[in-house]
């Protein structure tokens, strides 16, 4: 299941009183809990989201927390408070539910838009990555994040190429767990149907790539739980 949170509609109906405009360069600010419409947060992560540096990293971390909330009460109980779903982290940083640790969750967020994905076997694993295609020296990007292989098939010219190989690297470290402690030209996207790990071909994933939004591009990977290195 995935959940999609707007986040100029998030920050209307939680939060009217944090402006949502310019907040890239925008320093943090202090939120307390009665600056919410709507109850969303534990006393932890109130203090939580106050430590962040800026007021983007504010605005997203929010963003996300709603839609795996939404996600983790629609799959179990719709009585359980926003609040009272507790989601931790695994040493390696992926996120998890509290209560169903088991039960894969992954969480994205780019420009306007936080997105979550809660798998409903604890067999699997799931790994999920938003992006805003925009414009980026993709010549310079591509010697440190792509193989040999790679930038042979890639036109520096073709952002939406560029945009789907790397969401769905980014998918797929997150589908391991691991976020980004692997080396990213380990991980090699020659076509968007196959995924390759230092070398060899990984095989048993199902790969998703979707465009929700126009200018936004989001990969999905999911397949039998990956032993963890």
């Amino acid at each position: 299941s995935l959940a999609i949170v707007p986040i100029g509609v998030f920050l209307q109906h939680y939060l009217p009183g944090m402006p949502g405009d310019g907040r890239g360069q925008a320093r943090p600010q202090a939120i307390r809990a009665q600056d919410f419409t709507r109850h969303l947060l534990s006393a932890d992560e109130l203090a939580r989201v106050n430590g962040f540096k800026s007021r983007k990293r504010q605005v997203e971390w929010l963003a996300g927390r709603l839609a795996a909330k939404s996600l983790a009460r629609f799959g179990t109980s719709e009585t359980i408070a926003l609040p009272g779903v507790g989601i931790a982290y695994h040493p390696e940083g992926a996120p998890y539910l509290e209560d169903q640790p088991d039960i894969p969750l992954s969480i994205s967020h780019a420009g306007d838009y936080a997105v979550a994905g809660l798998s409903h076997s604890s067999e699997a694993a799931l790994g999920l990555d938003i992006e805003k295609i925009q414009n980026l020296d993709i010549e310079s990007i591509l010697p440190v994040a792509f193989s040999d292989r790679e930038r042979q098939n890639m036109d520096p010219g073709d952002p939406d190429r560029f945009f789907a190989c790397w969401t769905l690297k980014e998918a797929y470290l997150k589908y391991l767990g691991r976020g980004f402690r692997d080396n990213l030209k380990k991980v090699e996207i020659l076509d968007v149907d196959t995924i390759r790990h230092h070398g060899k071909i990984v095989g048993g994933l199902r790969i998703q790539l979707l465009r929700p939004f126009p200018q936004y591009t989001l990969a999905i990977v999911t397949g039998p739980r990956p032993n963890r290195m």
